[in-house]
């Protein structure tokens, strides 16, 4: 059973922020500790320095060959079969497992590129030490982090109404005391046993540090193009020399975390290399293929629902609100899911003294809303909305609102999402007013642009959803004098 189902979330697979986890079993995707370090939200950063404590005081250990210590700070570490990911077909799987601390203790003390500086983090350990494959990396960054996921699986229960109980936390790694700890949390339960929510831009089918990655594709491209190098020379001196395979590289040169440590020390740059690459590509989330799951619902996540006729049916005003919000938030998850992140429904800004109905973390590297950051030079980390179910024009007053929650240190980037705009004229000197007089960017969504936003997506045609906004922008920034909203024809568009 999913997570989705057991709780009646009657959510689509498109609209969640995390993994849609069997609560059976595990699915086969790991927690990749290196993407942790690449997203600039708060919750990221404290995850990523736990991560970052926890091997200094590991590592420094392990120098000083000081195993009582080490073995200490090892002892803790057990396979969290709360997250419900991992190799194994029922939630008892191959990670850590019963492994004892002093197994993992002679791993890291016996490697060399450990003591010798060539490991530098938990994620580069899966690189060099033998042993350590994704399985054990996901599952020790898990205990690591425990208090960052159960932090986020609060939020994600507290967006969808999801009850929680009172239960042990299991250990995790406090960076202050630099030490393991444990208290009460609440967390959502089933069969007795506590979940924890894992967010879907961490989770992956094979970690960043993929040593068989680096192995095949980038230590034998260089060996195969070095030896071309040498034929292409022995054809110059006249020398006959034939093309050497891959294979024939394998053999040669079979597949061993040792070989991978001693290509490293001869040829640093090629470990730079392939560390560039997975910079590059760690920022755009993987998407996490419907494969992974059972046929039913591989069958049931190919049907997209129905969002324009759920949103038609949904009559305005106060009585209705409610539900008129929680369809939004679940649009605005599938249209944005690939760019916007760690959604919260009902946040507290201004130390609680105001809230935002919905917000996201803007980690948009292609679409709108990264242009908004670099080209049109908005200060947008976050991502904020506002909900109006209401029959009439949005007026003042609700443009007061949003713009009050607007601020050079969170965001000055806002859109209001309402139901009609019976006087765009109005509506857009109103906008071009907060934007000339203040430097906030106000951009509105009546239902007609969300319908054509959802039909944009399902037809996966980015760049109209891009143009939609971009329009608006315009719109704005241009002081255009509009009676409608009409998406430009870059054809016809004004110089």
């Amino acid at each position: 059973m999913l997570f989705t189902d057991y709780f009646d979330l009657k959510s689509h697979q498109y609209e969640l922020d995390f993994v849609d986890i069997y609560l059976d079993s595990d699915l086969a995707l790991f927690i990749d500790p290196y993407s942790i370090s690449k997203y600039d939200i708060l919750l990221y950063k404290e995850a990523h320095n736990s991560l970052c404590d926890y091997f200094e005081v590991l590592k420094r250990f392990i120098i000083q060959k000081d195993k009582r210590n080490a073995l200490q700070v090892l002892s803790k570490l057990r396979e969290p079969n709360e997250i419900h990911l991992g190799l194994s077909e029922t939630s008892h799987g191959r990670g850590i497992g019963n492994i004892q601390s002093e197994l993992l203790w002679k791993m890291f003390s016996e490697s060399e590129a450990l003591s010798k500086g060539y490991i530098d983090s938990l994620a580069k350990s899966e690189l060099f030490i033998e042993g350590i494959g994704p399985d054990k990396i996901s599952d020790i960054t898990a205990n690591i982090i425990r208090s960052q996921l159960i932090l986020y699986t609060q939020k994600q229960c507290n967006n969808y109404g999801i009850e929680m109980r009172t239960v042990s936390s299991g250990p995790y790694w406090d960076q202050e005391a630099h030490e393991w700890v444990e208290e009460y949390v609440e967390l959502p339960i089933y069969n007795k046993q506590r979940i924890i929510l894992v967010p879907k831009r961490i989770a992956r089918k094979s970690t960043s540090y993929d040593p068989d990655v680096f192995y095949h594709q980038y230590i034998l491209d260089f060996l195969q193009a070095m030896y071309s190098a040498q034929e292409s020379l022995g054809k110059a001196l006249k020398v006959g020399k034939k093309i050497i395979t891959k294979r024939e590289l394998e053999i040669q040169n079979p597949y061993s975390k040792q070989l991978i440590y001693n290509f490293v020390k001869q040829h640093p740059n090629v470990l730079q290399h392939f560390e560039e690459d997975i910079n590059r590509s760690v920022v755009k989330p993987e998407r996490i293929t419907f494969r992974i799951y059972k046929r039913q619902e591989q069958e049931r996540f190919m049907e997209i629902p129905d969002y324009s006729n759920q949103l038609k049916n949904i009559v305005t005003g106060n009585d209705t609100a409610g539900q008129y919000h929680r369809i939004i938030f679940n649009i605005l998850n599938y249209l944005f899911s690939s760019v916007l992140l760690n959604p919260e429904k009902e946040e507290k800004i201004n130390e609680g003294r105001k809230r935002i109905d919905i917000s996201y973390y803007n980690a948009d590297m292609d679409m709108f809303f990264y242009k908004l950051r670099e080209v049109h030079k908005i200060f947008c980390p976050y991502i904020f909305f506002e909900c109006k179910n209401y029959s009439q024009n949005i007026e003042n007053p609700e443009f007061d609102q949003i713009a009050g929650r607007l601020s050079r240190k969170q965001t000055m980037f806002g859109i209001l999402v309402c139901r009609n705009i019976s006087n765009w004229q109005k509506t857009n000197r109103t906008q071009q007013d907060f934007y000339f007089n203040d430097d906030k960017l106000i951009l509105i969504l009546s239902d007609k642009e969300i319908i054509s936003l959802i039909e944009f997506r399902k037809r996966n045609e980015i760049d109209s959803i891009n143009k939609l906004f971009e329009t608006q922008v315009r719109n704005i920034v241009l002081k255009k004098d509009i009676t409608d909203f009409i998406i430009a024809n870059e054809d016809t568009e004004e110089e």
